[in-house]
């Protein structure tokens, strides 16, 4: 517990700023996730009592043996949760299905993404041709066709496919997708051009350099 007492620098005002500073670190890793969170709302709760005191008049702080009358207390709370969770409502937690995890904070999942899972940094994208009605889907039912399979896909029953390695199609809603010419293969799936084909043995040479570079 730290204080800090100051003038205060008001025109026609006597008195002194008192910051209380208080940091309280418990290790969630050695309390189950129900007791960690209960420390933390008796934390919060507390620290709000404290600033209605102060709003009615009901609260003294005596410093050095004289008792000073608060008449103003704001309480700012700067709670860090664990690396894999978030603060939510004063408490740290794991984010829900349909939001990710980013800055110690929830969000829902964008357009054309969902997440089923909680405790997630990311989302999952919606295939190629399909969308999301709205943020923060839930599923991958949530993913609608779009009725377009755009470049790089082609058709299969109702359903857009992205073209397999070795093959790409520029256009949208066709049924098949362009091989490359013998001796090329593109690098992964989902290619839209045909320069995207390049050399087979240039991809073995690429390989290979990694393979040295990752073990220097």
């Amino acid at each position: 517990l730290q204080l800090e007492l100051t003038p205060t620098r008001k025109k026609r005002t006597d008195g002194y700023n008192l910051n209380v500073i208080t940091k309280v670190t418990l290790k969630s890793e050695r309390l189950p996730q129900e007791e960690f969170n209960t420390y933390l709302v008796d934390f919060e709760t507390t620290a709000e009592q404290l600033t209605n005191a102060s709003k009615n008049g009901d609260l003294d702080v005596t410093v050095g043996g004289i008792s000073y009358g608060v008449s103003a207390l704001a309480h700012v709370s700067n709670m860090s949760c664990p690396d894999d969770m978030a603060a939510l409502n004063s408490v740290c937690g794991h984010c829900p299905p349909g939001t990710y995890m980013k800055s110690n904070g929830c969000h829902k999942c964008p357009m054309n993404e969902y997440q089923p899972e909680e405790g997630q940094k990311t989302c999952q994208k919606c295939r190629a041709g399909y969308a999301t009605n709205s943020t923060g889907s839930v599923s991958r039912n949530d993913c609608r066709h779009t009725g377009i399979c755009p470049a790089g896909t082609h058709i299969i029953g109702t359903g857009c496919y992205e073209c397999r390695i070795g093959e790409y199609q520029p256009s949208e809603n066709l049924l098949g997708c362009l091989k490359c010419r013998d001796g090329y293969t593109t690098m992964g799936i989902g290619s839209t051009k045909e320069t995207d084909c390049i050399l087979e043995d240039s991809i073995i040479v690429t390989d290979i350099l990694e393979d040295i570079l990752r073990d220097r």
